[in-house]
């Protein structure tokens, strides 16, 4: 059996307590979050992980670019911290989880009936799946004035049980999602009433128009949608929106162009049509569409 010197047992004892007085002290240095990162997981694993040391490691993380690690780590300690708990909704909100982030957000309202953020953001993800649940937390949105508006917008989506061009109940939600700046959260909406109804090749198309103002494709979603109804006016006029996002503004003529052909008495078509031949600087073209538009009763 091998024997240990009584001294070196006392200058390993010494040793083992310099170390834990180390980590014990180490601080968070910004500036090398990976070597931080590795004295915090020494330190989890002397004494076990605690809801700060779950959180100092999740805000490295994120600092270093991983946020999907950076949740992993936040979810064990955002129950006790009202901070971290809109910044873990806010990282699923930006990962698109949108399940995890609406668990969040329901905790913490459990926590704080009144939190604004907590209700603006529930709401907004469960629009097009529960509008009665939507409304419900919409409804207590009061500020900032820019959250408050894109609540009221829709609020009034939620509310309209007619709409002039035919769209869908998930269409007309999606589109005031996008009109509040939110386009991931309208591509779910529209996503949700293109599975809803299948035959609603608008709610397709307007689907690739969101996934555009994202930087995503969205040509699998478009092509589907023209090959479902060719003859759709609005397909055509999304089909535009969709090209003059990304950047395609002679192709985006041709498709306002045939939207008009198909449904010559929708002012907005021709208001699409001049705005693509003022950016290709033939503004006596512009002015051509603009003045049929004003003629349109």
């Amino acid at each position: 059996m091998l024997k240990i010197r009584p001294r070196y047992i006392v200058l390993l004892g010494i040793i083992t307590a310099l170390t834990g007085w180390w980590v014990q002290a180490v601080s968070v240095d910004p500036q090398r979050p990976s070597q931080s990162l590795y004295r915090v997981r020494l330190q989890a694993a002397q004494t076990g992980w605690t809801p700060d040391l779950y959180g100092r490691a999740g805000d490295l993380l994120n600092q270093m670019g991983d946020l999907r690690g950076a949740t992993a780590h936040w979810q064990a300690a955002y129950m006790d911290d009202p901070h971290r708990a809109r910044r873990l909704a806010e990282a699923f909100i930006t990962l698109q989880d949108w399940e995890r982030a609406a668990n969040v957000l329901r905790d913490m309202l459990t926590a704080d009936d009144g939190d604004q953020f907590a209700h603006f953001h529930l709401g907004m993800i469960v629009a097009a799946s529960n509008p009665l649940q939507a409304a419900d937390h919409l409804q207590r949105v009061a500020s900032p004035p820019v959250r408050y508006g894109a609540a009221q917008a829709v609020l009034a989506a939620l509310e309209d049980e007619a709409d002039a061009n035919g769209a869908s109940d998930g269409v007309r939600v999606g589109w005031a999602l996008l009109q509040s700046d939110q386009p991931a959260l309208a591509e779910r909406a529209f996503r949700h009433a293109a599975a809803w109804d299948a035959g609603d090749s608008v709610a397709l198309a307007y689907t690739a128009l969101a996934r555009g103002m994202q930087g995503k494709d969205g040509d699998a979603s478009m092509q589907a949608a023209l090959m479902q109804s060719p003859q759709s006016a609005t397909v055509h006029y999304v089909h535009g929106l969709y090209l003059q996002q990304i950047g395609a503004d002679t192709a985006s003529r041709d498709a306002f162009a045939r939207a008009i052909q198909l449904n010559p008495q929708e002012d907005r078509f021709y208001a699409a049509l001049a705005a693509v031949y003022t950016r290709l600087g033939l503004l006596e073209d512009a002015a051509y569409w603009l003045e049929h538009a004003g003629t349109i009763p």
